[in-house]
């Protein structure tokens, strides 16, 4: 009698702290968005919560021939099944659940078998809690393994969760099988088993949290990047070019030669090329363009497409070297942006000019003046612009004229290797 009270009292408190983690559980699946497989977790500790009830409907004096040992066996197979495709629902896995069946089937059908051969309970419970270990350590691994670090401390501890319930049946068999004392075996079930579910449900409910931040922070980044991001040619776009110039102004004196460099690209003709061969070639040939930017310059030289078919570079390196690259460039989108589709030759316009003291945007005016300078002298072609204080040694010339007297006193090469016109 006094181990049925036990059984009893037991079964009756497990039962209670079930009842209360699945109604947190059911409170948050209520109130908050949840994922594919946080119902089945839901379910699993349903499930949990009907063996203890079979333990108050059964006495523990019935024999074992009766329907109890298999009957609170069910329930359990069933929440061990649920847990384990929960975490591979919750994850984005394929589903394990027909597997799982045919296991739990198996460990049970191996049980009845064993009966049949007149196995005493240390046996089949043993031949159950191996079973169901088993697909506890499915689920443990499904927890553990490939994790995002975000997501990490609540998938650990889930699967530490699981791993421990596994060890708590695992101990309970090898306590009956070798001492037979089945009282203290139900006590290690109570208390390990319920801090292995309170941590599973603080798990489960700690991922959901967890997997909403990862997702809204990755959600951001494809903001920033669209925000950031030219979507055609998938350079940065002109507000990022310039935070980027402005770090490495910031980060960096300049190359071996204390210089930065900026270089301005303009496709020449660019809109004959759309209105005679449409738009859609237009495009193709700005992505191509693109990626003989990304051929071309040094990886960590920031780039970008900051106007319609316009496209800027800042470069740690002196004038004359940015300007052979400049022109490495001109060479590469002659050679392969174009022919296979539009049948002509498709070139660039280039201006150079050294970041002085006026900073990125005075370098870029005057590369921007040394770009309208190649294109007067007859297009593909890069143009040097001296430094900021050249125009004042040599009298403050003013204006367009002096702009382009100041751009023509460098000498211009096409690609080709022919001397561009003055």
């Amino acid at each position: 009698m006094g181990e049925w009270i036990s059984f009893q009292a037991l079964a009756s408190s497990m039962l209670l702290v079930l009842a209360t983690l699945i109604a947190l559980m059911a409170f948050v699946a209520a109130t908050r968005t949840v994922y594919a497989g946080f119902r089945l977790w839901l379910l699993s500790l349903g499930l949990l919560a009907l063996a203890p009830m079979v333990l108050l409907v059964f006495p523990a004096d019935a024999p074992i021939r009766d329907a109890r040992f298999f009957v609170s066996w069910l329930p359990m197979f069933g929440a061990t099944v649920a847990a384990h495709e929960g975490v591979r629902r919750f994850r984005r896995r394929p589903s394990s659940w027909r597997r799982d069946v045919v296991a739990a089937a198996a460990g049970l059908g191996l049980a009845a078998l064993a009966r049949l051969l007149d196995a005493g309970y240390p046996v089949l419970l043993l031949i159950c809690s191996i079973t169901a270990a088993a697909i506890l350590g499915g689920a443990t691994s499904g927890c553990l393994r490939g994790v995002r670090p975000g997501l990490r401390p609540s998938y650990y501890l889930l699967g530490a969760s699981y791993a421990g319930l596994a060890l708590v049946l695992l101990a309970r068999a090898l306590i009956v099988a070798l001492s037979g004392d089945r009282q203290s075996a139900e006590v290690v079930l109570f208390f390990g088993g319920t801090i292995a579910t309170m941590s599973a449900v603080i798990g489960a409910i700690l991922a959901v949290g967890q997997r909403q931040e990862v997702e809204m922070l990755d959600a951001l980044r494809v903001l920033q990047a669209q925000a950031t991001t030219d979507f055609l040619t998938g350079l940065p776009n002109r507000r990022r070019f310039f935070e980027l110039a402005q770090v490495a102004l910031e980060e960096s004196p300049g190359g071996s030669s204390g210089e930065l460099c900026v270089i301005l690209f303009d496709i020449d003709r660019f809109k004959r090329i759309n209105d005679v061969f449409g738009h859609d070639l237009g495009d193709l040939v700005l992505r191509r363009v693109a990626g003989s930017l990304a051929e071309v310059l040094p990886e960590a030289a920031p780039r970008g497409r900051i106007g319609g078919e316009e496209f800027a570079a800042l470069l740690a390196l002196d004038r004359a070297a940015a300007a052979e690259l400049a022109r490495n460039v001109l060479s590469a989108v002659s050679q392969h942006a174009h022919r296979d589709v539009l049948r002509r030759p498709v070139t660039l316009s280039a201006g150079v000019a050294t970041v002085g003291p006026g900073g990125l945007d005075e370098a870029l005016r005057r590369a921007d003046r040394g770009l309208y300078a190649a294109k007067r002298s007859g297009r593909n072609r890069v143009v040097e612009v001296e430094d900021e204080g050249a125009g004042r040694e040599r009298g403050e010339l003013a204006g367009s004229e002096a702009a382009g007297a100041i751009a023509r006193s460098v000498v211009r090469r096409r690609p080709d290797g022919r001397e561009g016109e003055g």
